[in-house]
């Protein structure tokens, strides 16, 4: 079983965000036994765990979010998180390359910041 390591600080940042107000739920394609442990170990609660997700599953997800008034922002970490960085009102693509198409802001996190890119839909 593969597993991914959280990064320094996540922890942190995710206590920080649920400070401020924001809720906070874990979508991956990672199998359950893998993302309910990293979900631990950054503090996110199990119910809002939701593993083993297909791309179009995480995009609907977002979707339904907004409908009930939500502001989304969602982190991906590859080409499958595509359809949620672009269904988010808030995209953050983290990586080395990752290819974006559509969304109302795509934000790319860098080693050393944030690099923007605004769409306006019409």
């Amino acid at each position: 079983m593969f597993s991914d390591t959280p990064r320094s600080g996540a922890k942190q940042a995710i206590e920080a965000l649920r400070g401020s107000g924001a809720g906070i739920a874990m979508l991956t394609g990672d199998e359950t036994k893998v993302a309910l442990g990293v979900a631990e170990a950054v503090g996110i609660a199990s119910d809002q765990v939701y593993a083993e997700q297909q791309p179009e599953a995480k995009s609907a997800r977002i979707v339904a979010a907004q409908t009930t008034g939500c502001s989304v922002a969602f982190v991906g970490d590859g080409l499958n998180d595509a359809p949620a960085l672009a269904a988010a009102d808030l995209g953050i693509a983290v990586g080395r390359r990752v290819g974006i198409v559509g969304g109302r802001s795509i934000h790319r996190a860098c080693r050393w910041g944030i690099e923007s890119s605004t769409r306006h839909l019409s």
